[in-house]
């Protein structure tokens, strides 16, 4: 595994510059998030997705999530209706996650077949730098082994990965003055149910932003 360090105090645009040409040319990088660490690479190619899943050693049959870096990037790959619309338009950027319907040019090895998609604008400094450069969607799993915890320091991310035959190419080490506290879990997943009046938010997954906290998004905005 290389491991690559960027200081956001005074980022490095060759380093950056390495890490999109990396992740565009099929390797699976593992980056810090708003939440924690997850595993990169281009959505395009399915042969960088089943690289996610053997690094993971996660069941095939569960789908993984994508980052964008805009509304716009989010309906190229998905279905958003206006009553989803207002709803994203609260809670994005941050740590919450969305359940759309897919369109049909998204990888069904990425969805794990199925016709729905998970995705989501974060919240951070270095993703927006990373997402802008690269200009499109990239994978946003956890970078852990399935089933195992997650990780917010890469020390231990790469100690744990080490004892495996199949790892990251990359791990990315960010620093700053201005430390960000990173809750060890991930994003909370909702689903948009109903139009108009009718709307509901469904939580599928609790993680860094509680019911209470959402509810609060959403009604204050």
């Amino acid at each position: 595994m290389e491991e690559v360090t960027i200081n956001l105090d005074r980022p490095n645009e060759a380093a950056f510059t390495h890490i999109v040409d990396e992740i565009k040319q099929g390797k699976v990088i593992a980056i810090p998030t708003d939440t924690v660490y997850g595993l990169a690479t281009s959505i395009k190619s399915d042969t960088n997705i089943k690289r996610i899943f053997e690094i993971k050693q996660r069941d095939e049959r569960k789908a993984i999530p994508v980052l964008v870096n805009s509304i716009d990037m989010a309906k190229s790959i998905a279905k958003i209706s206006k009553s989803e619309m207002e709803i994203i338009q609260k809670v994005w950027p941050g740590p919450i996650s969305i359940l759309f319907v897919k369109r049909k040019k998204v990888s069904n090895v990425l969805t794990s077949g199925k016709d729905t998609i998970v995705l989501r604008i974060p919240n951070d400094k270095f993703l927006n730098i990373l997402l802008n450069l690269i200009n499109e969607p990239i994978t946003a799993t956890s970078a852990n082994i399935s089933g195992e915890n997650s990780f917010t320091n890469p020390e231990d991310l790469i100690a744990r990965f080490k004892k495996e035959k199949s790892q990251p190419d990359i791990v990315v080490k960010v620093v700053s003055n201005i430390q960000k506290q990173r809750k060890n879990k991930p994003s909370t997943l909702i689903a948009i149910v109903g139009k108009g009046h009718d709307t509901t938010v469904s939580i599928l997954r609790e993680g860094c932003v509680s019911e209470e906290e959402l509810l609060n998004i959403i009604n204050n905005k």
